[in-house]
C-alpha cells in the first residue's frame, strides 16, 4: 500500500492538468536511473496508472514537472533571487495570474501554458552579479514539484491563494524574457549541460580556485590557472564557462596541461591533484561516474556536433554534447535533431556584428550641441555614460577623478573606430592637493578594468629615447601609470629635451622616433597615460606644467579634478572584463555636431577631438556598435567641463623668475576672488571702507592672500616688483578708504590692503 503522505501522492493532480511528470530520488533533484532519456523516450507521463506504479516502485520519491516545447505543453519561470513583480514594474504590466509554487529555498516558480511565442523563445536564463536571476524552462527541462522535499529538508508547496490551473504565458512577458535574458554565448569545446542542483561556487571553493571576475556573465576568470597554479603571461581568457545550465573550460596557453581539455578532463585533473573527488552534484551522482570514460573519450567525434566559427575572438570549434540531461557510463542516447547554422549564415551574422545597420540620425542635434551651461569646476554628472559611468561609480570614490581615470585605463583596451579616423588612446592627469589619497584613487581605477599582463608600466620615462624603448616596436599597448607626474613634466623641461614632443606624436599615431649623435630609436605601439599631479592650486600647476609642455602636450591631456578628501578604506573592487576587440562606428552626424560645437572658437578644436575619443571609448565599453545620441551628448558635457578646468589650470608661460612670480601672484589673487564670488564672502574689514555692499566680494586682501600662499617666502623681494607692475599696467587697482570733509564731500582716504582685479593677465 502506498504512502498517502509521500510526495508522489500529489502527482495525480498535475497529471490531470496535463503536465507530464518524472520520479526523482527521495530528498533530491536527481531523476532515478530508470528515468534516463525522459526528454526523448516518453518516460515523462500523465498516465495515472504509471504514477500509481511509481508510488510502489519508488516509495518516498520526489517528482518533477516536465516542460516540452509543444503546443499543448507547459513552461516554467523560476526565480531564486529576483522577483517577477520587478519585471512587471519595468514594463508597466500587471502581475500575471497563474499557478505559483514555492521552492524549498524560498524561490518562486510560475507555471504557464505554452504559446507559439514561448515555444519560439526556447530555454533562457539571466544572471546578475554572477548568480542566476531567473530561469525560463521551455523545452526538455523539469521543475521539482510541490510535495517534494528539498535537499535542505524543506517541502515544496503551492503558493497560498494561487492553487489554480496554469494560464497561457502573456506575450509581453515572453518579449521581456527575451530582452532581459542572456543571449546565447559561444561555448568552449567539451561544454556539458549540468544538473540543476549543481553549485558552481561550492566546486570552486572545494578546489581552492579564486575567481577574480565574470566576463559576459558566463566566463568566470581564474586568478591563477589551476593547471599550473599561476597566471599565464599571454592567455587573457583562462577560466570556466558557466551560464547556469552548461559548464565548460577554456585555457589558450600553449604548454598548459589543461589547454584544450574538456570540462570532464579538467574535473578529473583537479580531483587527482587534490587527492579526493568532489562529492557535490555536477551532472550525475559522482559515485557512479566512470572517470576513465568521462575523460577524453567521453566527447568523441561521434557524440558531438561541431560547428566552425568565423569569429576569430571565440573558440575555433564549439562542441555541443548531445547526451541526455547528464553524463552516463551507458551509451549516450541519439542526438536530437537540430538546425546547425551554415557557414554562410555565420558569416552573415558576423558581418552584421561588425557593420550593423546605421541608427536613425537624432532629430535634436542642436540640443546635443547647445545644452544648458553650468559653471564651476565640480564634475558635471551629465558627462557620465553607460558602463564607464557604472565602473566609476562602483569605486565609490569622487567622480571628478575616477571617471577621467576610467577613460584612460579603458583606452588601453582593443577599441577601434570602424573607419579608422578616431584614435582611442587617452592621456589623463588627475590634479589633487597633497594628502587627498590620490594614489588610492589611481589604484582603484586600475583595478576596475582588467588589462592583459604586461600592458601597464610604472616606470618614469627620463627621455624621449627612454619612452620609445618603453613602448617598444611590436605594436603592443602600453598604459603608463605615473603617480608622480611632476617628474615627467620636469623631464620635459630639461634643455633640448623632446620628451614632450614624443608624447604628442604617440597621442596622434602609433609611430615615433628620435635620432641624434647617439643613434636612432623608434617605437610602434599604442600609448595611454594615467597620472597624478600633487599641486595646491592653479599657481602651483602653472609652475609644474611649464612652457616646455605648451607645444601640444598640455592640449592632449584630459584633466581630472576634485577637492573631496578620501578616507582610505580597503576596497573590494571586481574588475570588468573586455577581452574582445570592440569596433564602433562614428556616424556622419557626430562629426557635424562636433564641428557645430567647436564653431569658430579655435581654443575648442583640440577639445572637439577629445570629445570624439571619449565618445568612442565610452560607446565601446557600453557595447554600442555606433556612437549614439546619449553617448555624444555625455562626451560634449565632459569636454565642456574640461574647458572650465583649462580656464583655471593653465600651463606656466614664464621663462624668468620674475615672470614666474607674476603668474603665481596673479593666480593666487584670482583664485581668492573666485572663492569669494562663489560663497558671497568678503575679506574682514572690507565693509568698513565705504565700498558698495553688493560688490564687497570683489575686494581681495592682497597681503593676506600672498602670505597664505607663502609667496613672500618663495619669491622674496620679487613680490614688491610684481605688485608695482600689476598696478602700473592696470591689472589690479588698490582701493582706498572713503572719507568725507565737513561739507559731506568725498575726499581721498587712507590706503587699504584691498585690491580689485581689473583685467586678465
Amino acid at each position: 500500500m502506498s504512502n498517502s503522505n509521500a510526495p508522489l501522492a500529489h502527482a495525480p493532480q498535475y497529471a490531470a492538468m496535463g503536465i507530464p511528470i518524472i520520479a526523482l530520488a527521495p530528498g533530491t533533484k536527481i531523476p532515478f536511473k530508470e528515468m534516463e532519456g525522459w526528454q526523448h523516450g516518453g518516460k515523462a507521463t500523465t498516465d495515472p496508472h504509471q504514477i500509481e506504479k511509481w508510488k510502489s516502485q519508488f516509495p518516498n520519491a520526489n517528482f518533477a514537472l516536465c516542460a516540452f516545447a509543444v503546443e499543448d505543453g507547459f513552461c516554467f519561470l523560476e526565480f531564486d533571487q529576483g522577483k517577477l513583480s520587478d519585471i512587471c514594474k519595468k514594463y508597466g504590466q500587471p502581475l500575471p495570474r497563474t499557478r505559483v509554487h514555492i521552492s524549498g529555498n524560498g524561490g518562486k516558480h510560475f507555471i504557464f501554458k505554452q504559446t507559439f511565442e514561448s515555444i519560439a523563445l526556447g530555454n533562457r536564463s539571466a544572471v546578475r552579479d554572477g548568480k542566476e536571476w531567473f530561469s525560463f524552462r521551455c523545452g526538455n527541462k523539469y521543475l521539482v514539484a510541490p510535495g517534494s522535499i528539498h535537499p535542505n529538508g524543506n517541502i515544496y508547496r503551492v503558493f497560498s491563494g494561487l492553487d489554480i490551473e496554469p494560464t497561457p504565458i502573456p506575450a509581453w512577458l515572453v518579449r521581456a524574457i527575451d530582452e532581459l535574458a542572456e543571449k546565447p554565448k559561444p561555448q568552449p569545446r567539451g561544454t556539458i549541460e549540468v544538473h540543476e542542483a549543481f553549485d558552481f561556487d561550492d566546486l570552486m571553493e572545494f578546489h581552492d580556485i579564486d575567481i577574480v571576475g565574470v566576463k559576459d556573465d558566463v566566463w568566470h576568470i581564474c586568478a591563477e590557472c589551476p593547471g599550473v597554479d599561476r597566471r599565464h603571461g599571454q592567455s587573457v581568457l583562462t577560466g570556466f564557462f558557466y551560464d547556469g545550465s552548461s559548464f565548460g573550460w577554456s585555457c589558450f596557453a600553449a604548454g598548459c596541461p589543461l589547454n584544450g581539455k574538456s570540462i570532464g578532463e579538467v574535473i578529473k585533473f583537479l580531483n587527482e591533484k587534490k587527492g579526493e573527488s568532489y562529492k557535490g552534484i555536477i551532472w550525475s551522482d559522482p559515485n557512479e561516474v566512470d572517470w576513465d570514460k568521462f575523460g577524453a573519450d567521453f566527447l568523441d567525434a561521434d557524440e558531438v556536433v561541431q560547428e566552425e566559427s568565423v569569429n576569430s575572438n571565440a573558440t575555433a570549434v564549439t562542441a555541443v554534447p548531445i547526451a541526455g540531461d547528464q553524463p552516463s557510463t551507458d551509451e549516450a542516447p541519439p542526438a536530437p535533431v537540430c538546425d546547425t547554422p551554415s557557414v554562410d549564415q555565420l558569416i552573415a551574422e558576423r558581418a552584421e556584428q561588425l557593420n550593423p545597420a546605421p541608427l536613425p540620425v537624432p532629430s535634436d542635434i542642436d540640443s546635443i550641441v547647445n545644452a544648458p551651461k553650468v559653471e564651476g569646476l565640480a564634475f558635471d554628472t551629465r558627462a557620465l555614460y553607460g558602463k564607464a559611468g557604472e565602473i566609476a561609480r562602483n569605486t565609490t570614490l569622487p567622480l571628478g577623478w575616477t571617471y577621467p581615470g576610467v577613460l584612460a585605463v579603458a583606452s588601453a583596451l582593443k577599441i577601434k573606430d570602424r573607419d579608422g579616423h578616431v584614435r582611442s588612446n587617452i592621456y589623463c592627469v588627475n590634479i589633487a592637493p597633497v594628502g587627498t589619497a590620490k594614489t588610492v584613487v589611481a589604484e582603484a581605477i586600475e583595478k576596475s578594468i582588467f588589462l592583459p599582463l604586461n600592458t601597464t608600466s610604472y616606470t618614469t620615462p627620463a627621455s624621449d629615447r627612454g619612452l620609445c624603448k618603453m613602448v617598444g616596436e611590436d605594436g603592443n599597448t602600453l598604459l603608463l601609470v605615473e603617480d608622480e607626474m611632476r617628474a615627467v613634466f620636469g623631464k620635459c623641461q630639461v634643455p633640448n629635451s623632446t620628451l614632450a614632443q614624443t608624447f604628442c606624436k604617440l597621442w596622434s599615431k602609433d609611430y615615433a622616433g628620435v635620432a641624434d649623435k647617439k643613434g636612432a630609436d623608434s617605437c610602434n605601439g599604442k600609448l595611454c597615460v594615467l597620472g597624478n599631479i600633487a599641486c595646491e592650486d592653479a599657481a602651483d600647476f602653472a609652475k609644474v606644467v611649464g612652457s616646455s609642455t605648451v607645444s601640444g602636450f598640455y592640449d592632449r591631456l584630459l584633466i581630472g579634478y576634485d577637492t573631496t578628501p578620501v578616507k582610505y578604506r580597503p576596497l573590494d573592487i571586481k574588475p570588468s572584463f573586455f577581452t574582445d576587440e570592440m569596433v564602433v562606428r562614428v556616424p556622419a552626424w557626430v562629426w557635424d555636431a562636433k564641428d557645430a560645437w567647436v564653431g569658430e572658437n579655435i581654443a575648442r578644436r583640440r577639445l572637439g577631438e577629445h570629445a570624439l575619443r571619449v565618445a568612442l571609448v565610452t560607446a565601446a565599453l557600453n557595447g554600442d556598435k555606433e556612437i549614439t545620441r546619449d553617448c555624444f551628448f555625455a562626451a560634449l558635457r565632459f569636454v565642456e567641463w574640461q574647458e572650465r578646468l583649462r580656464a583655471e589650470f593653465k600651463p606656466g608661460l614664464a621663462e624668468t623668475k620674475d615672470a614666474e612670480c607674476t603668474e603665481a601672484v596673479w593666480a593666487a589673487l584670482k583664485a581668492q576672488r573666485e572663492h569669494q564670488k562663489k560663497t558671497g564672502e568678503y575679506p574682514h574689514g572690507a565693509d568698513l571702507i565705504g565700498y558698495t555692499k553688493e560688490n564687497l566680494w570683489t575686494l581681495v586682501n592682497y597681503s593676506k592672500v600672498l602670505s597664505a600662499k607663502n609667496l613672500y617666502r618663495k619669491y622674496g623681494k620679487l613680490v614688491a616688483g610684481v605688485k608695482s607692475t600689476l598696478v602700473e599696467d592696470g591689472f589690479i587697482e588698490f582701493i582706498k578708504e572713503v572719507d568725507f570733509d565737513e561739507q559731506g564731500h568725498e575726499k581721498e582716504g587712507k590706503k587699504t590692503p584691498f585690491c580689485v582685479l581689473m583685467k586678465n593677465l
